[in-house]
């Protein structure tokens, strides 16, 4: 079964996310069809709602040892840290490129 969602590469990198009340943003690249998020390292980590204005307690914080957060559909998304640094490892799914054929 063929779907336009279909993951056909893998873009891994590693966001550095510093402490304060301006998130860090994170857009999903052209031809995202997904991603998968996780703690790597550093302070607490944490999704939040807005750019501005909000800490990471206020947000979804990552444990951990949890199992990575799959994203499913190129969303884009807000990430926050308390105490220090922290870094987010995150794999995009690419799609095939189906937007460049007609």
């Amino acid at each position: 079964m063929s779907s336009p969602l279909r993951a056909h590469g893998l873009a891994p990198t590693l966001i550095a996310v510093p402490v304060g009340l301006t998130a860090t943003a994170v857009f999903p690249p052209q031809f995202c069809a997904g991603a998968w998020i996780k703690y790597q390292s550093g302070g607490t980590l944490a999704m939040v709602n807005a750019a501005s204005g909000v800490t990471a307690v206020n947000g979804y914080i990552f444990g951990t040892t949890e199992p990575p957060l799959n994203i499913d559909g190129p969303a884009t998304f807000f990430l926050n840290a308390a105490g220090s640094t922290s870094v987010a490892a995150v794999i995009f799914k690419q799609s095939a490129g189906f937007s460049l054929f007609p």
